[in-house]
């Protein structure tokens, strides 16, 4: 669903927003995410390898997995955000025409 927003100075953010399905804000939590797998994966190397004893990979891993909750609990307060800024932008939007229509 594309919603129609309004011409104005915030007209071009929402447009860019929507093309090719990229949201605002998230590519640096996405970023994360690719590092913290490869940091994963290095730390599985290592231990197979016996660079790593279990135990000291085991803490790292909880420590990767702590990492990947937080940087997931990032995104979603972002999309809360976002999505309330739309919400409160469609009902000024909707108010806007309730009053065209009284008045106009």
């Amino acid at each position: 669903m594309v919603l129609r927003t309004p011409s104005g100075p915030h007209r071009g953010a929402s447009a860019a927003r929507l093309e090719g399905g990229k949201r605002g804000g998230r590519g640096r939590p996405v970023a994360e995410l690719g590092a913290l797998r490869e940091e994963n994966a290095d730390i599985r190397r290592r231990l197979l390898e016996g660079e790593l004893l279990p135990n000291v990979a085991a803490v790292a891993v909880q420590s990767i997995n702590t990492d990947i909750r937080a940087v997931g609990a990032t995104l979603k307060a972002r999309e809360q955000e976002e999505i309330a800024t739309r919400l409160e932008e469609l009902e000024t939007l909707l108010e806007q025409r309730k009053q065209e229509r009284r008045y106009g």
